[in-house]
């Protein structure tokens, strides 16, 4: 081989790592987005000031759980050398996602030279334009530039190297019957190691199964090895299948819709039928108007024919399963990428009542499409030799390419990507609520300036849209409480009733709740609430579910200090202390006591004391 022809081979990584960062570096100049606030910005145990064990341990139980431990400290320590700045952030998972790029590529190396239909002096090319069609896809961009999904992209990094070294051993045990020891203990520190990144590791026996089922077909140089195979993945089907039948649908099957969910379990895997195809069509036709970011209006399927799409939903992925099943060997790749499409998703379209849609699920998942167009293209029959394919793969890959660029780009401007998201989609509650917010940032809180008119507008807007939860009304109210705010531009009662409406029939979410008590924090701050209503959505919270010791304080504050009606405010202090003593929460019995008594409130001392 020419020097200068390995010269060239050698570069094909660096240039895949360099190239992925510059088509998505404008996307770097962006915002926090949606999930990155409470995991990240507003999250106490990430934000440290200082660098020693204690604060990276704190850091890593962050998450809720104590999970993700690696992912936490990784945040923490952006966090220490950046602050708040999501410039930082981002360009960290970008530099993630190029890694990445490149593994795919090594990954797609190790993967062609299985597949009789690429020969081998077109499989390193393959290999690239396969890693930079994965890399580049505009799909990608809300994995490699949304902060949070660093969880993701970490895990997928060890994941990747995990399947690197599993092909590899598995290949020595194919050609000479044994394998380095090393390359098995270095699957399992990098499964390990994954884990502490995100739960998703948990699917690599599965990625480990479509490999073995398609191209390596459990085979090996000894035939003990491979009756070890087959008996190992056997044995692991029914164990997990066992599992999945007397503790996974158990514990998280649910006939009544899940907790601040609108569906229960029957109505979300109908529905995520549907979202696969989406996300298939998301990946072959990826334009602009087609990527959402928020999916919060996505309609749920509550029978196999509600909507009719649901059966042929249903009915497609069967037939395409059975297909790969059927084919496995006679089309690998295709057989492949069907495996790792579903097994990327066996999780997050199954029982767990998790968000509906996101396609930053499409992570891995995207690399099982390419699979089956690698496996297609390798069978278009050509008269002149394989050049038009390259040059048709080239025009490809360079389409994709832009259309990442300009995804990325829009991610660069926080107004933009607001006003891009509420434009494709303006049923999405989430979606105009991120466009209402960059107005109100805009405006900087200043009641004269028109953005600020703009914010008020489009929270109206998305407050009465079926998918909205409270945060639109509890803006508004807050807004209005502030002035600047003309009558002829807002009925303030009016969302009032809207808003004491969707608190009685909505899923007490965590976002709902919080409304309640940011709308009592406000008011004990001194805004101007009106009282004619926030006694009305404290009894609502009250009657609907359980609060906390600490919320019936916070309550009984406000009926003393602002309403001045101690008799309602003597039974939520009374209330708060006894679930302070069941709590075992002291503190707060004496707060209460300590605020009372420096208010001279002794009646009401003497009250509690009885």
């Amino acid at each position: 081989m020419p020097v200068m022809v390995r010269i060239a081979q050698c570069l094909l990584a660096p240039a895949i790592f360099v190239l992925v960062l510059l088509v998505f570096w404008p996307g770097v100049s962006g915002g926090f987005l949606f999930d990155d606030y409470h995991n990240i910005v507003t999250n106490a145990n990430v934000q440290v000031k200082e660098l020693s064990p204690s604060s990276l341990w704190q850091a890593a139980q962050g998450y809720s759980g104590g999970t993700r431990q690696l992912a936490m400290v990784s945040f923490a320590l952006n966090a220490y050398w950046a602050g708040l700045d999501p410039w930082a952030y981002k360009v960290t998972g970008l530099l993630v996602h190029a890694l990445n790029a490149v593994l795919v590529f090594l990954l797609a190396q190790h993967l062609l030279t299985f597949s009789p239909r690429v020969a081998p002096p077109h499989q390193r090319m393959a290999a690239l334009a396969l890693a930079l069609l994965w890399a580049l896809h505009p799909i990608q961009v809300s994995s490699a530039l949304y902060v949070v999904q660093r969880m993701e992209t970490l895990c997928f990094t060890f994941l990747f190297i995990a399947l690197i070294l599993y092909i590899r051993a598995r290949a020595q045990q194919i050609t000479a019957g044994r394998s380095h020891l090393g390359l098995w203990v270095g699957v399992v520190l990098a499964a390990l190691l994954a884990l502490l990144f995100k739960e998703s590791a948990v699917l690599l026996p599965l990625f480990c199964l479509g490999l073995e089922a398609s191209v390596l077909r459990f085979t090996s140089a000894n035939s003990g090895q491979q009756r070890f195979w087959r008996v190992f993945y056997g044995i692991g089907c029914v164990s997990a299948f066992l599992l999945f039948i007397f503790w996974a649908l158990p514990h998280y099957y649910s006939a009544e819709p899940y907790p601040g969910r609108d569906f229960n379990t029957s109505e979300r895997l109908l529905t995520q039928a549907r979202v696969l195809w989406l996300y298939v069509q998301q990946v072959l036709l990826p334009l602009p108007s087609t990527l959402y970011f928020y999916y919060d209006d996505f309609p749920i399927s509550t029978g196999w024919l509600q909507p009719a799409s649901t059966l042929f939903a249903v009915l497609g992925w069967l037939v395409l399963f059975g297909m790969a099943v059927c084919w496995r060997h006679r089309f690998p790749l295709f057989a492949l990428g069907v495996f790792w499409f579903l097994a990327a998703h066996f999780i997050t379209s199954n029982v767990i009542g998790l968000e509906m849609v996101f396609e930053h699920r499409n992570y891995f998942a995207l690399l099982g499409i390419l699979l089956i167009c690698v496996e297609m293209i390798s069978r278009l029959p050509v008269r002149d030799g394989p050049g038009i394919k390259y040059a048709g793969v080239a025009a490809l890959v360079v389409g994709i390419a832009f259309l990442g660029a300009v995804r990325a780009a829009t991610w660069g401007n926080v107004l933009l990507l607001a006003t891009d998201m509420a434009q494709a989609n303006p049923k999405s509650a989430r979606a105009g609520m991120d466009l209402g917010v960059a107005y109100y940032e805009m405006s900087g809180g200043d009641t004269n300036s028109p953005f600020y008119q703009f914010a008020a507008r489009e929270f109206e807007r998305v407050s009465t849209l079926p998918s909205a939860s409270t945060q639109p009304m509890i803006n508004l109210i807050i807004m209005s409480a502030s002035g600047g705010l003309p009558d002829d531009l807002l009925d303030v009662d009016v969302v009032w009733q809207r808003y004491l409406q969707r608190l009685r029939t909505l899923h007490l979410s965590v976002e709902t709740r919080t409304s309640v008590w940011s709308l009592l924090d406000q008011r004990m701050k001194g805004k101007a609430i009106d009282d004619r209503y926030l006694p009305q959505v404290l009894e609502v919270i009250f009657a609907r579910a359980e609060q906390d010791d600490y919320r019936h304080a916070q309550a009984a504050d406000y009926y003393l200090n602002v309403l001045h009606q101690s008799d309602v405010a003597i039974e939520h202090y009374k209330t708060a202390i006894q679930k302070a003593k069941v709590n075992g929460n002291s503190r707060l019995v004496e707060a209460i006591h300590g605020e009372l008594l420096e208010r001279g409130a002794l009646d009401l001392i003497f009250q509690l004391a009885n």
